[in-house]
């Protein structure tokens, strides 16, 4: 699994990375609304576990692109959410929270 990295655009990169995400599911107004949300806390998770943890450690070292690959498979599960509310429920939320579960999983 490739996992596409640009520092300079977190917006595009999630879009390249989780282009094949699954509709959410919900009326037209919640499906928008949980959409934005879900593609703001990807783009925070991301950034915070790819250009501020992988990109500070040398991206070439050992275990670099397994990380990655983790991130990108384990981003992509937590994101295949189909339910617009459970979106909506987490809108306070960030995408630290999202990456420190990701993290604390790896590491354990």
């Amino acid at each position: 699994m490739e996992i596409i990295y640009n520092r300079n655009s977190t917006s595009h990169l999630i879009e390249d990375n989780f282009k094949d995400l699954p509709e959410l599911e919900g009326s037209e107004k919640q499906v928008k609304w949980a959409n934005d949300i879900r593609r703001k806390y990807l783009s925070e998770a991301h950034m915070i576990l790819c250009e501020n943890y992988l990109f500070n450690i040398n991206p070439n070292a050992e275990g670099a692109e397994e990380f990655a690959d983790y991130v990108k498979a384990n981003l992509y599960k937590m994101a295949s959410e189909t339910s617009a509310k459970q979106w909506i429920n987490r809108r306070n939320d960030s995408g630290y929270q999202m990456a420190a579960e990701l993290l604390g999983k790896y590491a354990g």
